[in-house]
């Protein structure tokens, strides 16, 4: 008896065959044994979307039901009905065969590697029935065609990153309000510095007030940025830059917090001013973290240096402090998880790297002795070879 689809063919193998094609995968033991010891949820599927064999690991996450029988209860379902969707049973064919699986990551990945013969990846969002209520789930799913005794197949597996996807909505969610937070502080920051205070204590109070609301407007944007980068999802944006001008301005944003904490930050009488092709936001984030590393490494009545050179058909530039770092920090610079500063402390050679090297096409490297001290130098194309990525 056939069935009707909104989507996805109806149409199922005999019991029979499911049966003979499981006790033919199980009876392949190195194979049973491989699928068991992966750490991913795989499953094999005839070419009517019915599991024929599950790995220990889907079996844990579908929490299936006893066994009837000689079988896993399991085989011959289609995944959204192992897994428990609650569109499954809506469509009279089962999984795949409702007007909701028409936006279904699974379905289409399975029907796309049968049409192509080719490996698909797909995200699939589901709401799943289980026995505490519906659980929302966001899948990774892949389908890869396969022959099994020359009989084709296809192994389709699901890693679940509802996690993953948690993190990023309440990250999204964080820098938007931190960043309107830490704006309105600036703001009013800003419209301090136009007041008349007569006193200069009070005139210096509302500057410090102001770079440090810029600071940490810069900090939060900086954190948003790095968090994208590692995730793939920075976007380049190409632009002008006069290096001169541009490094000025970075460490002008030092200069008071230097200044209260004794220490001096300045730009080199010899560094050079050269137009070059970059992502101005995100070489400012690289010269900030250098710069903002440089000086939590210096103590009081100590300078650091920054400057340009030219260096042809690139530009360099180049950080100084007059303090050296212990060797086995120098062995661990630029690891995600280690900091200069301390357990839980900042990523600020991480990002720089990470920044540098997969975004602006540039170099970075350091040196540090006791006698010279410690500089970082990142080096750039001044004309980009190539048009500029758009993401990650």
């Amino acid at each position: 008896m056939g069935f009707e689809t909104e989507f996805a063919p109806a149409e199922r193998a005999s019991e029979e065959q499911v049966a003979i094609d499981y006790v033919s995968i199980r009876g392949n033991a190195f194979a049973v044994d491989w699928a068991d010891h992966i750490p991913q949820m795989l499953v094999l599927i005839n070419g009517q979307r019915q599991i024929v064999y599950a790995n220990r690991l889907f079996q844990d996450f579908v929490d299936q039901e006893k066994d009837s029988g000689d079988l896993p209860s399991y085989v011959g379902r289609r995944p959204g009905e192992a897994i428990g969707c609650i569109h499954a049973r809506q469509g009279a064919g089962g999984c795949g065969t409702s007007r909701f699986c028409r936006t279904c990551g699974a379905i289409k990945t399975i029907l796309a590697a049968q049409r192509e013969n080719r490996r698909v990846e797909d995200e699939c969002r589901i709401i799943r029935q289980t026995r505490s209520g519906e659980e929302a789930l966001d899948l990774r799913v892949t389908s890869v065609p396969v022959a099994v005794d020359r009989k084709p197949f296809q192994l389709f597996t699901l890693t679940d990153i509802s996690d993953e996807k948690r993190r990023k909505v309440l990250e999204r969610i964080f820098f938007h309000d931190i960043l309107n937070t830490a704006g309105a502080v600036r703001g009013i920051a800003a419209l301090l510095q136009e007041a008349d205070f007569s006193d200069l204590q009070s005139r210096e109070m509302v500057e410090l007030l102001n770079q440090s609301s810029a600071e940490l407007v810069e900090e939060i944007q900086a954190q948003r940025s790095l968090a994208a980068a590692e995730r793939g999802d920075l976007t380049v944006s190409p632009g002008i830059v006069e290096t001169l001008p541009f490094l000025e301005r970075r460490v002008q944003t030092f200069a008071i917090r230097a200044q209260s904490e004794g220490k001096q930050v300045l730009v080199d009488r010899h560094a050079v001013n050269l137009v070059m092709e970059t992502d101005p936001s995100l070489l400012g984030r690289v010269l900030h973290n250098l710069i903002k590393n440089a000086l939590e490494a210096s103590s009081a009545g100590q300078r650091v240096t920054t400057g340009c050179t030219n260096l042809g058909e690139h530009v360099a530039f180049w950080v100084h402090n007059q303090t050296a770092m212990e060797m086995d920090v120098q062995l661990q610079v630029f690891k995600r998880s280690f900091s200069t500063k301390g357990t839980g402390r900042g990523l600020g050679t991480h990002s720089v790297k990470l920044l540098t090297e997969r975004y602006l096409k540039g170099r970075v490297a350091f040196g540090s002795t006791p006698d010279s001290g410690t500089e970082f130098c990142v080096t750039y194309p001044i004309y980009w070879p190539e048009p500029l990525p758009q993401n990650g």
